[in-house]
């Protein structure tokens, strides 16, 4: 597996009355897509999409002058909404969006041994019921907020996600930025470079970006995001470069 990938993150800050996930979408669309490139596939990750039941990706996709033929697809459940997207979908466009912090979007260009590529994949899931759930109908998130409980749910699925993948750098979106510490220690890192609390489904996306401007060409990152509940993904990522 070599997936050839460019990111680009798009920070907002608080964003205008007339700005909500979708539009920071389209802005980081806008700003990594080339001239003439026009995917046919597309995927869209937030917690904070405008409307609960309808086809979003239809009014990115249209603004962005998407062929009428592309595929999409909406994750919108957790905080792993990103790298889920990457998962799923192969190649094409994956953008993110949630919070006050802006959008990350990022571009798998197909199987290539050059440039920054995916190495490798792999996911966990356990099921750890009462973490940061929003019944059907409400607003609020609500937890069982037991000491220790999610902090155990975390560990285990990093771990089970991560297992046997070595890299020189460890990114992660930690539910609370206390066990970013913690994790890095138990997947044998001293240390890793972690989201933004109020990044949302794009801080995977905003984590590997960080890592990757610190990592030197050749240098491996693991990016491991978590989405409670639980569920994990893993991704080996080299970054190319002269």
């Amino acid at each position: 597996m070599a997936i050839a990938l460019r990111l680009s993150v798009h920070t907002s800050g608080r964003p205008a009355w007339d700005e909500d996930a979708l539009t920071l979408m389209l802005e980081a669309g806008r700003r990594i897509l080339r001239d003439g490139q026009r995917p046919d596939r597309l995927a869209i990750a937030s917690l904070s999409l405008p409307y609960s039941r309808r086809v979003q990706a239809g009014l990115v996709a249209e603004a962005l002058d998407l062929p009428h033929s592309t595929f999409c697809l909406e994750c919108t459940t957790s905080a792993r909404a990103a790298t889920e997207a990457i998962r799923a979908l192969g190649t094409g466009l994956v953008l993110a969006a949630d919070g006050r912090y802006g959008a990350a979007a990022l571009l798998l260009e197909g199987r290539s041994a050059a440039g920054t590529t995916i190495l490798a994949a792999q996911s966990a899931l356990a099921e750890y019921p009462g973490l940061e759930f929003t019944p059907a109908g409400e607003r609020g998130v609500r937890d069982v907020a037991v000491p220790g409980y999610a902090e155990a749910a975390y560990l285990d699925l990093v771990a089970v996600a991560a297992r046997g993948l070595q890299a020189d750098w460890l990114a992660l979106n930690p539910p609370q930025p206390r066990l970013a510490r913690r994790a890095a220690a138990h997947l044998g890192f001293r240390t890793a470079v972690q989201a933004p609390t109020d990044a949302g489904a794009a801080g995977p996306l905003v984590a590997l970006s960080a890592a990757l401007e610190q990592a030197r060409p050749g240098q491996r990152i693991l990016l491991v995001s978590y989405g409670a509940g639980s569920a994990a993904d893993a991704l080996l990522v080299q970054k190319g470069g002269a």
